[in-house]
């Protein structure tokens, strides 16, 4: 914490932060506070990197990501697709808590993942109200081309039935 007071967004400090993620769990969320109070990409991603590579820390990661909204956007987005499949759930969540264009990519990748579709699909429902018309219009627009290529028949159904809830006009 005292780093980032007294070099605030300064590289060095979020890289000595970074390390002090995983030398300790107690120091580590430390850290992770003081990385998500910086607010830039860098440290955001190390805030994002806890969550997929420190089970210890990747409640608090989230609870972070979560407080730091649509800043921490990019960054979630950026690792969804590196990210275990356990974990993107939880990714998926945090991009959900603020819907924007950074959520479109990862929430129609994951509604055509098998092992996590049912739950995206429940994702992609809560977030719907939230949604503006533009990134409704985006939404389907992905889930049209998705639509166009070869999906195991339980993925179709709901991006056929999301489809439809999302657009009953042109569904």
């Amino acid at each position: 914490q005292v780093l980032g007071e007294l070099r605030p967004k300064d590289p060095n400090a979020i890289k000595a932060l970074a390390a002090g993620v995983s030398r300790s769990h107690v120091l580590g969320r430390y850290a992770l506070k003081a990385l998500a109070r910086y607010g830039t990409q860098d440290a955001l991603r190390v805030v994002v990197r806890a969550v997929v590579d420190n089970e210890m820390l990747a409640d608090q990661a989230i609870h972070l990501l979560g407080e730091a909204g649509s800043a921490a956007s990019g960054a979630v987005a950026e690792a969804f697709a590196d990210a275990p499949t356990d974990k993107r759930i939880r990714l998926l969540q945090v991009l959900a808590r603020n819907p924007g264009k950074e959520l479109i990519g990862p929430l129609v990748h994951a509604l055509a993942t098998p092992d996590i579709s049912d739950a995206a699909q429940q994702i992609a429902m809560a977030a719907q109200g939230q949604m503006s018309a533009a990134l409704l219009k985006d939404f389907r627009s992905a889930i049209a081309r998705t639509l166009d290529e070869p999906l195991p028949e339980h993925v179709g159904g709901i991006l056929l039935g999301l489809a439809a809830k999302f657009d009953r006009s042109g569904a």
